[in-house]
């Protein structure tokens, strides 16, 4: 058998050893699916804004120079006649503008239908497809802004081989994909899970919660990065998701904390954690039907959202969650890790965004998000942390269980005591079924306790004990009353059985193998309910009258005994 201390070390061992092998197989199929052939068309473009055309050297450091306003239009144009590949998709990620594409015929067309109607048009990434050596004229990209703030720079624009562009994306953004697939994976297992235990236990609540959580945080991740384009083409839905998720997700894990901390701080703390989890599940309806009915947009409630989780943020971390290292439990511990790895994820992503501003950042840092990194992370620790207070909370009542238990059993002999005995005499009294009492007393411990001490007599209590019980097994209810005294409790339809539980227990005295002092012998005493009622000629009896009789029994079949041991 292998020691534990020699598998200890394998233990962390091979826990590196898989999360290497993880990071070189997503390298590797990251390296296999980007396209080497990506051009980035960053030079050569002209940009024209009512009848004002303007050269640009280069898109990535252009900032866009007019004062512009919903529905205006902003026109790119470009000559794309040179390129390692003749069949091309000009990729390019906008936010919530219309969008058409001439090659020179028209090659793409986005949002028309939805601006006609005064409907959201969605952000994300479009792909227009045409054929490079039938473009003698330049191309043009022709914007309809929605929103102003949307093209205060101008967007980066790659040309890729026809079938590469898609993989290309989904590549480059891998781990994200797999972290927004895995939070929603595991959500959705979770919120199945919370309501299939909604009909056995109270702990469904959390586990429902951090389905939730997880779910939303999973959606976001993906509608935040664009990755969600992999499954679904309408921009318009996933920006509408996209902004539900991140507007619900602080609402569940409110909820949640409200559960997990109830109890364990002041109750003034809780009700302001619910005061956050109602303030942003308002934020939502609000926002929700000013974008319903075209008031306002998702968008224009982020300084709202941003100061919110701000202040609710530092109020948990400050006041509801524990940093003590001793005195509160490993829940707890999880917990606060969670949190307070979410918050750095959140910092540095404010970080990275106002350094990006600042700076007039772009590429690759300014699309990319640390937030699903720390998703991942806060998700991870909330699952720990409710998985141990789940188990918490098992053990906890095992270990009720286990000293209910113990109240009721006799410690040397393991039979039921006298304590369960008035338990089950209580329930009996509640009852109108017949029933019979055994009473019993044991020959010859005080003759065992007096020559031989009372180590030898425990030994003959326990002999006794284990045949007592096998007598009446499946039958009748064995108990140490205390002392030499034992008692039986048969139920009714186990009464036709009583004669032959008493004859095997004379026998299984007579057969007993164990060296003892002197054998094994006892007296014993029956009587049902029924008959006591009849010699007391009452209606009703109790349970303590029917031992009561029972023991009389018991001892005038002592007083009859021939016995050496008795007459010890």
């Amino acid at each position: 058998m292998i020691e534990k201390r020699k598998i200890k070390p394998v233990v962390p061992l091979l826990a590196l050893s898989f999360i290497v092998l993880f990071i070189a197989v997503m390298v590797q199929l990251r390296n296999a699916g980007i396209s080497h052939s990506r051009e980035i068309l960053d030079d050569g473009w002209s940009l024209e804004y009512k009848g004002e055309t303007r050269t640009i050297e280069s898109i990535k450091n252009y900032n866009v120079p007019f004062e512009l306003a919903a529905g205006d239009t902003l026109t790119l144009s470009r000559f794309i006649n040179k390129a390692p590949f003749d069949r091309a998709f000009l990729r390019f990620k906008c936010y919530r503008a219309v969008v058409d594409v001439f090659a020179p015929e028209l090659i793409y067309s986005y949002g028309h239908e939805r601006i006609d109607k005064n409907l959201y048009v969605g952000s994300g990434f479009h792909y227009a497809f045409f054929e490079i050596s039938r473009t003698k004229d330049p191309v043009r990209i022709q914007f309809v802004l929605t929103e102003p703030t949307s093209f205060s720079k101008l967007p980066q624009f790659e040309l890729l081989p026809a079938g590469g562009a898609v993989s290309d994306y989904n590549a480059r953004n891998l781990v994200t994909i797999i972290i927004g697939m895995f939070l929603v994976f595991v959500g959705l297992i979770a919120i199945v899970a919370g309501v299939v235990m909604a009909f056995y236990t109270p702990s469904y609540f959390s586990i429902l919660m951090m389905g939730i959580v997880s779910l939303l945080m999973g959606f976001w991740s993906m509608c935040y990065t664009k990755t969600l384009q992999m499954f679904s083409l309408n921009l318009t839905f996933n920006s509408h998701l996209e902004y539900a998720a991140l507007y619900l997700a602080p609402v569940a894990f409110f909820s949640l904390l409200v559960y997990m901390r109830n109890g364990r701080v002041s109750p003034w703390k809780i009700n302001a954690v619910k005061g956050f989890a109602v303030f942003g599940a308002l934020l939502f309806v609000v926002s929700s039907l000013a974008q319903a009915f075209g008031c306002a947009y998702y968008s224009d409630f982020l300084l709202v959202f941003h100061l919110y989780i701000f202040i609710s943020f530092l109020f948990i971390a400050v006041l509801v969650l524990p940093y003590r290292q001793h005195g509160f439990d490993h829940s707890s511990r999880y917990l606060t890790w969670g949190v307070g790895l979410f918050g750095l994820f959140v910092f540095g992503e404010l970080f990275r965004y106002g350094i990006c501003e600042i700076f007039d950042i772009r590429g690759f840092v300014q699309d990319f998000s640390l937030i699903p990194f720390g998703a991942l992370f806060f998700v991870l620790a909330l699952f720990a942390c409710d998985f141990v207070y789940i188990l918490d909370g098992i053990t906890a009542k095992a270990e009720r269980e286990v000293l209910s238990t113990m109240v009721y059993m006799d410690n040397l002999t393991g039979l039921f005591n006298r304590t369960k005995c008035e338990q089950i005499f209580g329930v009996l009294d509640r009852g109108t079924s017949n029933y019979a009492i055994v009473s019993i007393d044991m020959n010859g411990l005080k003759y065992v306790n007096d020559r031989y001490g009372h180590a030898e007599g425990d030994i003959l209590l326990k002999a006794f004990a284990e045949v007592f019980k096998k007598a009446f097994e499946g039958l009748g209810t064995a108990i140490r009353m205390g002392g030499d005294e034992y008692v039986a409790i048969v139920r009714s339809e186990h009464m036709p059985e009583l004669d032959s539980c008493l004859k095997r227990l004379e026998t299984l005295e007579k057969e007993y193998t164990g060296e003892l002092p002197v054998p094994l012998e006892a007296a014993y005493g029956v009587a049902t309910r029924e008959e006591t009622m009849a010699r007391l000629s009452k209606t009703t009896v109790t349970a303590e009258e029917v031992y009561r009789f029972a023991d009389e029994c018991m001892y005038a079949m002592k007083q009859s005994m021939h016995s050496e041991i008795k007459r010890m």
